[in-house]
């Protein structure tokens, strides 16, 4: 288990040894709300972590005391001082690592989550197959909120993390992406104000096993016609879902976009035909098609599905 100690108030949290990732592979995604607005200044780069990724010029990328994992946040006096981004690499038991896939990886964090915040609320554990850059990957996504209680010399801090695993389906390795903040902090919405800058490097994530499996596939012609498209996901009463979640599309690309309120944008999407997965806190995964063509609407609402315990 990775310790990570930090003098930021945000991040005592990983003082007892839980570290709480979120893991993504491979996906070749389009950016948030915002995100395409973020310039990524620096590279990082590393051969025997297995991934690439770039990150904006106020921001610092140091390794972990675990060799295995790089971690990003701003500058002391930023916006983002305050956010944990995680980045980490490793092998699954199959290849002589510790845990048999990312389910199992996820599960005993939000367990260990669970034994030190007992009031954490956390969303069902979300999975699904699909093609990235050629290659089979699962990808899982697991919503966690809680209180950080209060110190002598810190108050209560609502915590938000977003933890999504993606793996190759050749079991071999999981990458691990982690986003968490303070929902609010002295009257500053961290975890808002900072998702499209998260987003926009985690979207320029590249895991060698998936790039190089991609390497190997036989080229496919790349689709000259894109199109932006504004999501709206949507409750039973037809007003935008509160709260933070994730849609999936499948089709002659992988995309996937986090976004927040009901509201997330994808752009330069090829036309054609689609499978989207729906995966919102506090409501079932749903599935549903879509085709995005030349005169189609750019604006499209999405039902979700009915709440978790009221199917």
């Amino acid at each position: 288990m990775v310790c990570f100690h930090t003098k930021h108030p945000a991040g005592r949290i990983f003082a007892a040894g839980i570290m709480v990732v979120v893991v993504l592979v491979g996906l070749v995604a389009a950016p948030t709300v915002g995100a395409d607005k973020v310039v990524l200044e620096n590279a990082f780069s590393n051969d025997r972590l297995g991934f690439s990724l770039r990150y904006p010029g106020g921001w610092e990328c140091k390794p972990g005391k675990d060799k295995s994992s790089v971690w990003l946040s701003g500058k002391e006096g930023s916006a983002a001082f305050l956010i944990h981004l995680g980045v980490k690499s490793m092998a699954t038991k199959i290849a002589g690592g510790e845990h048999a896939d990312a389910e199992a990886l996820l599960t005993q964090l939000s367990t260990n989550l669970k034994k030190q915040f007992p009031k954490a609320r956390f969303s069902d554990l979300q999975k699904s197959d699909y093609i990235a850059s050629g290659v089979k990957t699962r990808a899982h996504l697991l919503l966690a909120e809680y209180d950080r209680p209060p110190s002598k010399d810190q108050p209560r801090i609502p915590m938000r993390t977003m933890i999504f695993c993606v793996s190759p389906l050749d079991g071999r390795r999981i990458y691990m992406l982690t986003y968490t903040a303070p929902t609010e902090h002295r009257g500053a919405k961290v975890y808002d104000v900072n998702l499209p800058a998260v987003s926009a490097v985690v979207n320029s994530f590249k895991p060698t096993a998936i790039v190089n499996a991609a390497a190997k596939q036989p080229a496919k012609p790349k689709a000259s016609a894109k199109k932006a498209v504004h999501v709206l996901v949507v409750g039973s009463d037809g007003k935008p879902l509160a709260g933070s979640g994730a849609v999936l599309l499948r089709g002659p690309g992988a995309f996937v976009e986090i976004g927040r309120d009901g509201e997330v944008i994808f752009d330069n999407i090829p036309y054609g035909k689609y499978e989207v997965m729906i995966m919102w806190k506090g409501y079932a995964t749903s599935n549903t098609k879509l085709e995005i063509r030349p005169g189609g609407k750019s604006l499209i609402r999405m039902p979700a599905a009915a709440k978790e315990g009221k199917r």
